[in-house]
């Protein structure tokens, strides 16, 4: 089989997940509202339950990518980033993840963040996964920073009673979000220009397309798929709502959220594959092509749970959303 690197980015994983998602979100939702089960009162609570938890889950990964930015080694805070010399200076390497995927944003200052004494007595974490943004200032003001506000604001742009009380600060915000989104994407921009990429930099001494996948061919991961995602969704939601259109504005604003919030459930799965890899499967979960693969394949299953999620969610919106006009002109 050829190597999937040669396949146009259409045809890569990246957009395949995207795909499978979108797929997999739009056929689960057809099942569940068969016969227009909204304008059934049980369908009706049915779909208000799954909002519910939908935004609890959103809530939850916000507050977790919170924690990763503000509190754990994803920070570029400058109470935090001096700690790394010190931290590099006993920690060992091919160790759970390499350590530049968690400081990689910035190593000036002094202090030990929350949570990284605990990985460097356990030398859980590969070097380099807490060093490759530490000279970068430019990517933590545009992509680490501004994270805090994009996940901050979420929570209280999706509650429906802030939107009830507070619309024209749900409408400046939310203009300042869609913005903060794409300096988000600038930043990835900067990420890729500097070839700081898991998979270029966190790995020397493997090749690029090497062990991207436990189960996939060798492929180089095409990441810009998702941004373009993330900026046709933002663009899209922005538009609707210019033009007053709630429904459709729902619709696309889902799907931006789970177009930046699949990171938050990659970051969630990493953990989980490699428990299920190292005490279940009992894999070497100290081999740095295990260690590549991993980080690859949570990636993918990552943006096609949060793109299902989102889709079930966009047609319940949707739903409830039609129910209601419909019961109003009955009125």
């Amino acid at each position: 089989m050829a190597a999937l690197h040669t396949l146009p980015r259409v045809l890569s994983p990246a957009a395949l997940a995207l795909g499978v998602g979108y797929l997999l979100g739009g056929a689960v939702a057809r099942v569940l509202h068969r016969g227009d089960v909204c304008d059934k009162g049980r369908g009706r609570m049915w779909a208000e339950t799954r909002l519910k938890f939908a935004y609890v889950a959103c809530a939850g990964l916000c507050g977790f990518m919170l924690w990763w930015v503000i509190a754990f080694p994803g920070s570029c805070h400058g109470t935090y980033l001096g700690a790394y010399r010190d931290l590099l200076a006993v920690a060992r390497t091919d160790r759970f993840l390499p350590l530049s995927l968690l400081t990689k944003y910035g190593p000036h200052l002094s202090g030990m963040p929350i949570g990284l004494s605990y990985l460097r007595s356990r030398s859980l974490l590969l070097v380099s996964l807490l060093t490759k943004y530490g000279p970068h200032l430019p990517v933590c003001l545009t992509h680490q920073l501004p994270s805090i506000f994009w996940s901050a604001a979420l929570p209280f742009q999706l509650h429906p009673e802030a939107r009830r009380r507070f619309p024209r600060a749900h409408r400046i915000v939310g203009r300042v979000w869609l913005s903060v989104s794409a300096l988000l994407m600038y930043g990835v921009y900067l990420i890729d220009s500097k070839h700081l990429h898991y998979h270029i930099n966190d790995f020397p001494s493997l090749r690029l397309e090497e062990a991207v996948s436990l189960g996939l061919p060798e492929h180089v991961p095409h990441l810009d798929v998702l941004v373009y995602h993330f900026l046709v969704t933002g663009a899209c939601a922005l538009r609707a709502a210019i033009r007053r259109d709630i429904k459709e504005h729902r619709r696309w604003v889902c799907r931006h959220i789970a177009g930046g919030l699949w990171v938050a459930v990659q970051r969630l799965l990493i953990g989980v594959m490699h428990f299920v890899g190292g005490t279940l499967l009992e894999f070497d979960m100290m081999d740095l092509r295990i260690q590549k693969a991993v980080f690859g394949d949570s990636a993918y299953l990552g943006v096609v749970l949060a793109i299902a999620v989102a889709e079930i969610a966009a047609v319940d919106l949707t739903a409830l959303s039609s129910s209601l006009d419909t019961a109003l002109k009955v009125a």
